[in-house]
């Protein structure tokens, strides 16, 4: 068994505020595009797509803020709880990997699978 007793505060806050803005990003760029291709005969699809994009570029940096903000306040009171709980017990498996498969040869004759008879005994 193995016990998580801290999360490095700064570190994990960077992480979730990473996949927070590249989660924005992620779901702004296809409405971008939705919106200049829908926009096309009306005169608006490419403005409409710059502001989109600017809109979501400038969500993603709030969200990330707000996300590395709510992040560090979630690590640092896990922090707090976890030293006097004693914090979340994981199960941790080692697991081997798969045998390696041996490469194929190539120009020579096939591995032999059988096996060779035994030598005659020495006559004497």
């Amino acid at each position: 068994m193995v016990r998580i007793r801290k999360f490095g505060v700064v570190q994990t806050a960077n992480v979730v505020a990473a996949l927070y803005a590249v989660i924005i990003v992620i779901v702004t760029v296809p409405i971008a595009v939705f919106v200049a291709v829908a926009g096309r005969g009306s005169g608006f699809g490419d403005a409409g797509a710059v502001v989109v994009l600017v809109g979501g570029l400038a969500f993603a940096v709030f969200y990330a803020i707000v996300g590395w903000i709510i992040a560090a306040l979630s690590a640092v009171l896990y922090n707090w709880v976890a030293g006097r709980l004693g914090g979340i017990q994981i199960l941790l498996e080692t697991v081997s990997p798969p045998a390696a498969v041996p490469p194929p040869t190539w120009g020579g004759p096939p591995p032999s699978t059988t096996q060779d008879p035994p030598a005659p005994a020495p006559a004497g």
